[in-house]
């Protein structure tokens, strides 16, 4: 049984729903993060598990926003606006892997995404309400490149939805 293809003005509007639902998560954590709670002084990993939670949610817009780029209209000012964001926060397909790809790095699987990755780190970091460091590469991502990149993905994408409203 084959299926029919959508249009590509359904493509680009069902998954700007999937794009929003992955924005409101990043910007839910972002807030998170910016607030102290009362139980942080309890729950000291809080900040942690919010910023890994961000980075998430970051990456769905990303691949979100990819998704939108089958729309042959859409294509080419999608790949901009991801490359814009890739610029801006290139680690995050390292984070993604990790996460998503844990037994291969605690495992040491030769077939993992990333090499030089080492087990060691994984769970090595600094964060605070405005830094996350992660010990795997030793870079930086801020809550001000995250708000920003993903404040121009957004714009970027959402203009591309109005056009076929």
């Amino acid at each position: 049984m084959s299926q029919q293809k959508r249009s590509d003005r359904e493509l680009i509007l069902r998954v700007f729903t999937f794009f929003q639902d992955a924005s409101n998560g990043a910007g839910l954590q972002m807030r998170r993060l910016y607030e102290d709670d009362p139980e942080d002084e309890v729950f000291i990993a809080r900040r942690w598990y919010d910023w890994q939670t961000l980075i998430t949610s970051l990456w769905r817009m990303r691949q979100t926003a990819k998704l939108m780029a089958r729309a042959n209209v859409a294509r080419s000012p999608v790949d901009k606006a991801i490359a814009m964001f890739d610029r801006t926060l290139p680690m995050l397909k390292d984070y993604r892997d990790v996460f998503e790809h844990m037994d291969s790095y605690i495992l040491k699987d030769e077939g993992r995404h990333n090499k030089r990755i080492k087990v060691g780190g994984l769970q090595v970091g600094m964060v605070d309400r405005e830094v996350f460091s992660w010990m795997i590469d030793g870079k930086t991502i801020t809550l001000k490149e995250a708000a920003t990149a993903s404040s121009q993905l957004y714009a970027d994408i959402k203009k591309i939805r109005d056009g076929f409203e």
